[in-house]
């Protein structure tokens, strides 16, 4: 059976890079292998995600904050009349933007996280919009039994509606090894923001020897603000931070060579940088949460979430112990075997054949219904 899913426009339209557009990446180039065709409407984006989707249909503009409102007022104009063309069996929401769509197509969302209903970020409109689709999805899915857990406990979902599908940690191909930093270097890749515990790393890299043996890289989540340049001067470590935004074959090299990842965010609903870190082969240093402890199963050097010392003490191990650094990098290669892309494809197209199933065995009662 053939199934045509779309993805909306959301994701591609809001966002250049990220993990919820690599997520959509890599089903897409899966996905054809399990019998699903995916079509992604990206409308006026500003997305990468679209050099390497099998079927992208968009326009890449320059991503100018003032034009927000007018593009998604556009793009929710034209996926509509993509939708009457596309003819989708399946939509698959990127994101949770209130669209309108042709009653009877089944609708799957995935929650990522629930960061925005636990407080950790602000923002009422995404609780509410998340809220709205959380009840009128055919189907949800989540990353982590974690977050599975915290989405039925603060909505009150029917539990059989969820279904938890874990994410691949081989998107990054290992490649031929090339020069990344003149250093030892420690790696923190994402966000910064609040409970991502930024300023946890600074403070724990503020005394000791580990930032005068090691330079500490910056990899996204958008240029330092004035409040963490100032935090980073008064810690005196001007001299030893780099922020960069590689693309994927870089930071695959820049994984490979890396003493660690550095992981000390307090809350996620999955935490991909984790898994692809060790996949090729370099240790993760992550705070010790329920989540971290799901998809590492415990390959990983835990700290105490929040607490700058012992940061420091799990990163001196990891710095100066040769040994426990290997044990901790041919256990993380170990424990991501299973989880590839193509695994996670192959459970998402039997989301979208029960959903069809579904559609279709309603259909068939209501017309045997009509004739009586």
């Amino acid at each position: 059976m053939n199934i045509k899913v779309l993805y909306d426009h959301d994701v591609f339209s809001g966002f250049n890079r990220g993990g919820v557009s690599r997520y959509f990446r890599e089903l897409g180039k899966n996905l054809p292998r399990c019998g699903i065709s995916t079509i992604a409407f990206g409308g006026l984006h500003s997305s990468d995600a679209c050099d390497e989707m099998p079927h992208f249909i968009g326009i890449r503009i320059p991503p100018f904050q003032w034009t927000w409102r007018a593009r998604a007022l556009i793009d929710s104009v034209l996926q509509q009349q993509a939708i009457s063309w596309i003819r989708p069996q399946v939509i698959h929401k990127t994101l949770y933007g209130r669209h309108e769509y042709p009653t009877g197509i089944p609708i799957i969302i995935t929650v990522h996280d629930m960061a925005h209903e636990r407080g950790y970020i602000r923002n009422d409109s995404t609780v509410e919009a998340k809220a709205y689709w959380i009840k009128r999805a055919t189907h949800i899915i989540t990353p982590s039994e974690f977050t599975r857990s915290e989405l039925i406990g603060i909505t009150g979902v029917d539990p059989g509606k969820v279904t938890c599908i874990a994410h691949g940690a081989d998107a990054l191909s290992a490649v031929q090894l090339i020069p990344t930093c003149a250093e030892p270097y420690l790696i923190y890749v994402g966000d910064r923001h609040a409970y991502k515990d930024f300023r946890v790393l600074i403070n724990a890299l503020s005394e000791g020897s580990i930032a005068h043996d090691y330079r500490l890289l910056c990899c996204g989540g958008g240029r330092f603000t004035p409040d963490e340049i100032a935090l980073i001067e008064s810690a005196k470590l001007t001299e030893r931070i780099d922020r960069i935004d590689p693309d994927d074959s870089y930071l695959s090299a820049l994984y490979q060579q890396a003493r660690c990842l550095v992981y000390p965010s307090r809350y996620e609903g999955f935490g991909l940088p984790i898994v692809e870190a060790m996949k090729l082969g370099c240790p993760v240093v992550a705070a010790d949460t329920p989540v971290s402890r799901e998809v590492t199963r415990n390959a990983a050097i835990f700290f105490t979430p929040g607490d700058g010392e012992s940061l420091r003490e799990a990163l001196m191990s990891v710095a100066y112990d040769d040994q426990m650094r290997s044990a901790v990098s041919s256990q993380g290669r170990i424990t991501t075997e299973t989880l590839t892309w193509s695994e996670s494809a192959r459970c998402h197209a039997r989301i979208y054949e029960d959903a069809v199933g579904m559609r279709r065995l309603d259909a068939h009662v209501t017309r045997v219904l009509s004739k009586k």
